[in-house]
């Protein structure tokens, strides 16, 4: 759980391999357009993490489920541990909370924020470009929540999302910032490079009466 990239290291190797496709790209292109034109074709990369937000426009969903699971033998009653395993219906609540659309969550998922806990996981729900949902079990094998409990436990697992989309959205947006200026920076300078070398060849031109190959 804990020895997965930052978003922060995501963004570092992103920073890299933006920087070499401007080093690449003609010199017309990076001349014709402007800074912001040309980072804002840089930045529409599906490469670009997007933030996680939930979306207002659908309902969020919850469902009874029923399935047979297998009770292991070190988890049944002393008196009962001698007949083995058990299998058991287990009964629990799924919530499905609706996002907006976000092709980049299955990057996402890879990486860590800079701000986590130890006490949960992400990993633990089930993810899908535009919702995600987890689970909270009602009854099973020596037990039976009541309402109270099971409301407790669905706000509390809600909270922990909250909590974990709100460090990934504000290191994305730090991440998004900083590789906006720095590439800023770079495109800059990759046109005032590419105007003096354009400068020094003219000179060389005229001084050596060789006519430069267009």
């Amino acid at each position: 759980m804990f020895n997965k990239p930052s978003i922060s290291d995501y963004y570092r190797a992103l920073l890299s391999a933006l920087e070499k496709q401007i080093q690449i790209s003609p010199n017309e292109k990076i001349l014709n357009k402007t800074t912001e034109e040309f980072l804002e074709e840089l930045l529409t990369s599906e490469d670009v993490l997007l933030p996680i937000e939930f979306d207002t426009d659908r309902k969020e969903i919850m469902r009874l489920k029923k399935e047979m699971r297998i009770v292991p033998t070190h988890m049944r009653d002393d008196f009962y541990q001698s007949d083995g395993d058990k299998e058991w219906e287990y009964e629990s609540l799924e919530i499905v909370l609706p996002l907006i659309t976000n092709d980049t969550l299955e990057i996402i998922k890879t990486l860590d924020p800079s701000t986590r806990t130890f006490s949960w996981s992400p990993e633990s729900l089930d993810w899908h470009n535009d919702y995600v949902s987890f689970s909270v079990d009602i009854k099973g094998y020596g037990f039976a929540h009541d309402d109270t409990g099971v409301s407790n436990a669905v706000t509390s697992q809600k909270k922990h999302l909250l909590d974990w989309i709100s460090w990934v959205n504000k290191d994305i947006q730090e991440g998004h910032s900083k590789i906006k200026s720095e590439l800023s920076n770079f495109i800059n300078d990759r046109k005032k490079k590419i105007s003096g070398d354009g400068e020094r060849l003219n000179s060389l031109s005229a001084k050596l009466g060789i006519t430069i190959e267009t």
